[in-house]
């Protein structure tokens, strides 16, 4: 029995109805319904009574309600507890962040948080896509900004918080350079270098599959390597690319950038939480991020 299944079934027991407790959780109501439905075929019963103006508890839901209670409330005391064991005061607010996620934003996140919960304190955990996607699915971190896509559960939510051009990065010796821009199949026959899959395999499968779709036919280098790496690698390799921003580039010398043309690929960094976001110092940094990307992602100053 899981705790998320207990949270939906007590929001429509007080909300007596599916619609506001969907509200409530920023759920779907269908998907909604479908988690309380999970939570009755493993109690075996029926625990809501539906009907047109809402739903009211059956007898398995009536003696089931309190116990769901004074579950939510151990497991909310148990997370307390155990943060005060580990030094962290109640307002610590747990955020993973991307490994190489690039300063601006950064930056910006921290002024957020400043301004919209200038008493919380912000405990920073860095890890790729899936060390931190893990993280948040076991609640061990609060919010995840991670490299989309991802597959997320039902109780996650996401938003698109920076949005980047993603080109080819190479030597500087390399022939390609000549262009001044590059199209997909130009690329077909070159070795590419990029990073182990595992990392964020969302991303990497949907890049690859943008390229092939553009006409790319790239042979994938069977050593995987991290940017540091492959920054030192590529001035060596004078017939192999990568992909990449172009602050790589900047930040690296004897390498080059080129943009593809049309732009068809992007890199894409997002914030992801679980509901219901009970931690106010939360609520208050998905407000504020919110309101910052009011006229879109942001894009790399860098």
């Amino acid at each position: 029995m899981e705790l998320r299944h207990l949270r939906y079934f007590v929001a429509v027991a007080e909300e007596g109805h599916f619609g506001r407790a969907a509200a409530r959780l920023h759920l779907s109501t269908p998907t909604l319904s479908q988690q309380v439905r999970v939570l009755e075929a493993e109690i075996g019963a029926p625990l809501l009574v539906r009907h047109p103006r809402g739903a009211t508890l059956s007898a398995a839901g009536e003696a089931l309600l309190p116990e769901a209670r004074t579950a939510l409330r151990a497991a909310e005391a148990a997370a307390r507890d155990a943060r005060r064991a580990a030094g962290l005061p109640d307002g610590a607010l747990r955020i993973g962040l991307l490994t190489g996620a690039p300063d601006a934003l950064v930056s910006r996140l921290n002024a957020i948080l400043a301004e919209e919960a200038p008493d919380a304190r912000a405990l920073l955990i860095a890890g790729d896509t899936s060390h931190q996607l893990g993280l948040l699915e076991r609640g061990e971190l609060d919010i995840a900004i991670l490299r989309a896509p991802v597959e997320l559960s039902a109780d996650s939510e996401q938003l698109e918080l920076q949005r980047d051009e993603l080109g080819v990065l190479m030597a500087a010796s390399h022939p390609l350079t000549e262009r001044e821009r590059l199209s997909c199949p130009e690329l077909s026959g070159q070795e590419l270098i990029w990073f182990p899959r595992p990392k964020a395999p969302g991303f990497y499968d949907a890049t690859l599959e943008a390229l092939q779709r553009q006409g790319a036919r790239l042979t994938i280098a069977t050593g995987a390597m991290e940017v540091p790496s492959i920054a030192a690698a590529l001035p060596l390799m004078p017939a192999a690319i990568s992909l990449s921003t172009p602050r790589i580039a900047n930040l690296f010398p004897g390498l080059a950038w080129r943009p593809l043309v049309g732009s068809p690929l992007t890199a894409t960094i997002a914030a992801v939480w679980r509901k219901p976001t009970r931690q106010p110092a939360l609520r208050a940094l998905i407000r504020g991020l919110r309101g910052a990307l009011r006229d879109g992602p942001w894009h790399d100053t860098g």
